[in-house]
């Protein structure tokens, strides 16, 4: 192993950011990791990159409004 371990504070930290839509490499840059790294210990915990609430509820408004406009 490379570096150092991942703690329970470093993996809760990964859980928590992952679930509020950050990126890897900016989840890296907070935990001083790189994204490499973040993108190894999400995907070996089988973690989806994630999406926030707010982006979810922007993306279902945009798909709403083109489907308004593509109805008669």
């Amino acid at each position: 192993m490379n570096g150092r371990g991942w703690s329970a504070d470093d993996l809760a930290a990964l859980r928590r950011l992952v679930a509020a839509g950050w990126t890897d490499a900016r989840i890296g840059g907070a935990l001083g990791r790189a994204r490499e790294s973040v993108l190894r210990k999400r995907a070996a915990l089988g973690l989806e990159p994630g999406q926030s609430e707010a982006m979810t509820a922007t993306v279902r408004n945009l798909r709403a409004r083109r489907l308004a406009r593509s109805q008669p």
